[in-house]
């Protein structure tokens, strides 16, 4: 076998390399994903950036093994190298955005976990005066008791201390009467 020949059977037609360029694409992006929490992903820039230098290396050299005579000029070649730049210029450009909504993203998580603290630290101060509040209720209610059966027995004593005024005015009247008044 000389140096420029393939092995047998290796195919390097543009089907065979499209499915090649397929795979490596799909296990560029197979550990994509991470898991934040069961059934939830969340996708990082730093993996999404190695996927996407994986493809644009597989893409070169599927539009680099093409046929001498269908394969691309150097014209075009240049151009993919220039679309490729750019692309990897606005990776970059887009890993420092992601990176900088990332920080704000963690400043918000901050903020939100210190509202939460003071929320927690507000409800546990109400419900402790909840609870005085229903033991001073409590205490009023009992209070309220005593004063109303107070004011019961007093006004039962009002009633007999009348009963026994008016029986004595009764008689004073009646003696009054009879003995020269």
């Amino acid at each position: 076998m000389e140096a420029g020949d393939l092995p047998k059977g290796l195919d390097l037609t543009p089907p065979a390399l499209l499915l090649l360029l397929i795979s490596v694409t799909r296990v560029a992006f197979a550990g994509l994903w991470i898991a934040v929490a069961p059934g939830e992903a969340r996708v990082t820039i730093r993996y999404m950036y190695r996927a996407f230098a994986l493809v644009l290396v597989a893409a070169l050299a599927f539009v680099a093994c093409g046929d001498e005579e269908s394969g691309p000029t150097q014209e075009d070649l240049d151009a993919a190298r220039a679309a490729a730049s750019e692309a990897a210029e606005a990776v970059d450009r887009l890993e420092t955005r992601v990176e900088s909504l990332e920080d704000d993203l963690a400043s918000a998580d901050d903020a939100a976990a210190d509202v939460a603290q003071r929320l927690r630290k507000a409800t546990k101060s109400l419900r402790a005066s909840l609870g005085n509040l229903r033991a001073s209720l409590g205490e009023i209610r009992s209070t309220a008791s005593d004063a109303v059966s107070s004011a019961e027995a007093a006004a039962g004593q009002v009633g007999a201390v009348a009963r026994d005024l008016s029986v004595l005015e009764d008689r004073f009247n009646f003696h009054l009467s009879k003995h020269g008044g």
